[in-house]
């Protein structure tokens, strides 16, 4: 199909993109500075309308710096309204296109409020919104990342013409990309849309409209991966000793890129050890050691031997498609064995077709106008998934459409009752298959859920290697988190109520109007409830730019002032709960209601209201309200208060044999912390636990220079903050190297570019900014696009990420990351420690803040021909009693400086 006749289907022959520079994000309270319209006809640019105004107020450096437009540049400029008859006789009535184009057309709604003439008949195309359809598994959907993406230059990005251009330009690949989907997909998404006046309605009312008999080509290829495999070994290998495979002239190096490397040996040769031992071992592990296959190969021998599965399990998604991926399918090649391998997460992971075409049968009622984008991405990934993992469909939050989420996720009830024998179910497929798998790969959240909810999905006895143990106390605590929150209570009501009332007959409509009058009082009592707290909470709150919190331990107390009062809340939700209890095959309409998913949502309302009750009972949590007054929001918090003693109980004290393996474990060179932080503290009284420190295989001490500094600054000074900003340009500008530099704020984060930003500037350097609002993703890209740059990166920054090579030489953290002293666990574990006498910080603040500072060292030092500094400057290294336990967590020696000079005559290393 050409183009002209695309554009045709879609009413796109002519069509104006749009885009707007401002002072800021709110119209009520910024002006606009820039406003420019781009006409296209038959796909192609035609005419420009450009025009600087005069915001009245002046432009912050921030919007200075983001769009290079200054107060000079505008004040000579007319003021918006003077210019707006001109922008409306551009745009005519032809559609509007825009990359979250709502925010520019807010802006111009608001700034000629009162013009009678503003056109309100423009249809509205958004390519920001579309983008996440047709571009699902893209991780990033602003106006830059989808213009590298398609190829578009970004040259000028943040300038209203440019952007404008490059929005036109993308309209018309998503189009292309779009109609390349399966005529189901867009008929599926067309039915979303219809009968709505939303943005980008009339687009999926073309396409669905298109000739099934053209020739367009309608596939489709995504990344994604089956998460069952089998190797049979045809070969008739027979197996090695372990020697003969990793030894110095083992087959693992024969006709392969790999080396030998003594301490990978020494590795498996530790683990083989502690297999027969029958132990658990703990590794820390040195980057470039080759932990992967040290531990694969060992324990996949083992499994073979003694018939027992193998469950590796890591925390992110990276290492785990890694591992399923590459790794182990390499070792199982190499040593010529048969191997059932399955990759699985946690059910809350995986989409339920059945579910899904429920919502979409249900979508007028239960979907608004700005969930469809984001229920049709789910739509157009799930018909081409072959895992059914909702992490393939970057493009969908589970977080911020929690509610579309929980009404198409697999559900164990649901999954049991409708469809656990049907072949589209991803999770029952998967878990079925686990049965007679030789190895499982798993994430931290599953291996832990499954044992913490006894879900007995994964088998009992295994052997297990937890890669990235470092992680896995953080993963137990999301996991033993629950949030309680206004919105998660009215929606569901709301959802049963819509379903309730969609399935009543006349002749039944009295039986269940009076269930529906009392969810909509129930729905206006949790609002009530919520309201009242924070307006009876502490008004010191008003200001602040960030949520803070509320330990609480007497509920009673806590909510008196509350109406209703938690108490009298969770009464109500108790007699709810009967009363869906009895909704049963008595009533006429049972089945449409079972079938519409009301019953089962009533089910899940129950479980939830019932899980309070008991931890409001309970005296094993931690709870507290968190309060943000600027949003008007708050929320309930309950978290089990002893994590390590659960993991013990749960998992560690079930005789099984295994490995924890990380490059980060040791603080002051002992696994302590790390042992009493997930409970293997308790398990060494009954079971001997192997541990060893291996380091990494690279000559640190030829590669890297360590520097610390020695100052009486106070850190939470100005001038602190302005001598790191000099040491920063100087040593940047001296070597011409590519340069991060680490903060624990975005506050440090900003004040350190205000300083440096015009000193970068006069020199035509270019330092990248992690501040709020701005993706790490398109920061990291244009940092590693650009040579000598600094990236000044938040906590975000402090792991997973990779800069090998030039791509970072010099590596700078200028405060300890301690964790926030009023955050409710913090706090609970600094009493706990503090009631038993000891000295709570450094018993948890100082191990905590080594572990996360040697994850950020290891950001420097990838390969064996990297190179580069590594400089902390936090004055408390040397001013304070604890600095020496960071220093020596490190494993190289430090140079104390005081003036950066010293980092100055280093050439040799870099």
């Amino acid at each position: 199909m050409r183009l002209s006749e695309l554009l045709d289907k879609c009413n796109l022959n002519t069509f104006v993109a749009i885009d707007l520079e401002t002072t800021g994000l709110n119209p009520k309270e910024e002006s606009i500075i820039e406003v420019s319209a781009v006409k296209f006809i038959n796909g192609k640019k035609d005419s420009i309308f450009s025009q600087l105004t005069n915001p009245g107020k002046p432009i912050s450096p921030f919007i200075e710096d983001l769009t290079g437009i200054n107060n000079d540049m505008v004040k000579e400029k007319p003021i918006f309204k003077d210019i707006l008859d001109e922008l409306l006789d551009f745009v005519e009535d032809f559609p509007i296109i825009g990359h979250n184009v709502n925010f520019d057309i807010n802006f111009i709604k608001e700034h000629s409020k009162d013009r009678l003439d503003l056109r309100v008949s423009n249809q509205i195309c958004d390519t920001y919104l579309l983008s996440k359809i047709a571009l699902f598994s893209n991780e990033e959907h602003s106006l830059e990342s989808i213009s590298e993406f398609y190829g578009f230059s970004i040259e000028g990005s943040h300038r209203a013409t440019n952007d404008a251009i490059n929005s036109g330009k993308i309209l018309i690949r998503l189009l292309e990309d779009l109609v390349e989907f399966e005529s189901e997909i867009l008929s599926r998404i067309n039915s979303i849309f219809s009968q709505r006046d939303i943005e980008n309605s009339i687009i999926f009312k073309g396409l669905s409209s298109l000739d099934g008999n053209s020739n367009v080509k309608r596939s489709k290829k995504i990344k994604s991966v089956n998460p069952i495999f089998y190797f049979k070994n045809k070969s008739n290998k027979k197996m090695l000793s372990i020697d003969n495979v990793v030894g110095p002239k083992g087959l693992l190096y024969v006709d392969t890129n790999y080396e030998y490397r003594e301490l990978q040996h020494k590795m498996v040769t530790h683990i083989e050890e502690g297999i027969g031992e029958g132990n658990v071992s703990i590794i820390e592990a040195g980057t470039g050691l080759g932990k992967t296959y040290a531990y694969l190969i060992p324990f996949l021998y083992e499994s073979k031997k003694k018939g027992l599965p193998l469950i590796v399990s890591t925390y992110t998604k990276p290492l785990q498609d890694q591992l399923f991926d590459k790794d182990l399918k390499n070792i199982i090649n190499l040593l010529g064995i048969d191997v059932k391998g399955v990759l699985i997460k946690g059910r809350d992971n995986y989409i339920c077709p059945h579910r899904l075409q429920l919502l979409e049968s249900n979508s007028k009622e239960l979907i608004r106008n700005s969930e469809c984008h984001d229920l049709s991405a789910l739509i157009a990934w799930s018909y081409y998934t072959k895992s059914g993992d909702v992490e393939e469909c970057s493009s969908f939050s589970r977080t911020r459409n929690s509610k579309i989420w929980n009404l198409v996720k697999s559900e164990f009830r649901f999954c049991q009752l409708k469809c656990s024998n049907s072949e589209e179910c991803y999770h029952s497929n998967i878990s079925n298959n686990i049965k007679d798998a030789d190895v499982i790969i798993v994430n931290h959240a599953l291996l832990l859920s499954n044992v913490l909810d006894e879900k007995k999905l994964l088998p009992r006895e295994h052997l297990f290697v937890i890669d990235e143990a470092h992680d896995l106390f953080k993963a137990a605590k999301n996991s033993l988190t629950f949030v309680y929150e206004k919105k998660s209570f009215n929606e569901i009501l709301s959802d049963i109520s819509v379903l309730i009332n969609k399935s009543i007959k006349k002749a039944e409509k009295e039986n269940l109007i009076n269930i529906i009058d009392e969810i909509d009082m129930i729905k206006k009592e949790v609002t009530l409830f919520f309201k009242s707290y924070l307006d009876s909470s502490s008004a010191n709150n008003e200001k602040q730019n960030y949520p803070s919190t509320l330990i609480f331990n007497n509920i009673e107390t806590e909510f008196q002032d509350c109406d209703p009062t938690l108490l009298e809340l969770m009464h109500r939700f108790n007699t709810l709960g009967d009363k869906f209890l009895h909704f049963d095959e008595n009533i006429d309409n049972y089945s449409d209601l079972d079938k519409n998913g009301a019953i089962e949502l009533m089910r899940t309302f129950i479980e939830k209201t019932e899980l309070l009750t008991e931890q409001v009972k309970s005296n094993e949590y931690i709870s507290w309200m968190k309060i943000f007054k600027k949003t008007d929001s708050c929320s309930m918090h309950y978290l089990q208060k002893d994590i390590g003693k659960i993991l013990y109980q749960k998992y560690f004290n079930q005789g099984n044999i295994g490995l924890l393996c990380s490059a980060t474990l040791t603080v002051n060179n002992s696994f302590e912390y790390f042992c009493s932080e997930i409970g293997l503290d308790r398990l060494e009284y009954e079971q001997d636990i192997k541990k060893i420190m291996l380091p990494t295989p690279f000559i640190l001490e030829e590669q890297l220079k360590f520097f610390s500094f020695k100052s009486e600054l106070n850190i939470n000074s100005d001038k602190y903050i302005e001598n790191i900003a000099e040491q920063i340009f100087e040593i940047s500008s001296h070597y011409n190297k590519r340069m991060l530099v680490l903060c624990t704020s975005y506050k440090q984060a900003s004040q350190i570019k205000n300083i440096l930003k015009p000193k970068f500037a006069k020199i035509n350097r270019k330092i990248f900014v992690h501040e709020k609002g701005r993706s790490k993703n398109s920061l990291v890209r244009a940092y590693k696009n650009t040579e000598s740059s600094v990236l000044v990166g938040t906590m975000a920054f402090w792991e997973g990420v990779d800069f090998p090579g030039d791509e970072l030489s010099i590596l700078m953290m200028i405060r300890i990351p301690f964790d926030n002293p009023n955050d409710p666990y913090v706090k609970f574990v600094s009493d706990q420690l503090s009631s038993i006498g000891k000295d709570s910080f450094n018993t948890y603040q100082v191990p905590n803040a080594c572990l996360k500072m040697k994850q950020g060292f290891g950001r420097l030092i990838r390969t064996e021909y990297d190179s580069g500094f590594f400089i902390i400057t936090d004055p408390r290294i040397y001013n304070s009693s604890y600095g020496h336990k960071i220093i020596n967590s490190f494993p190289v020696e430090t140079v104390p400086y005081t003036h950066f000079s010293t980092i100055l005559n280093n050439e040799k290393i870099l």
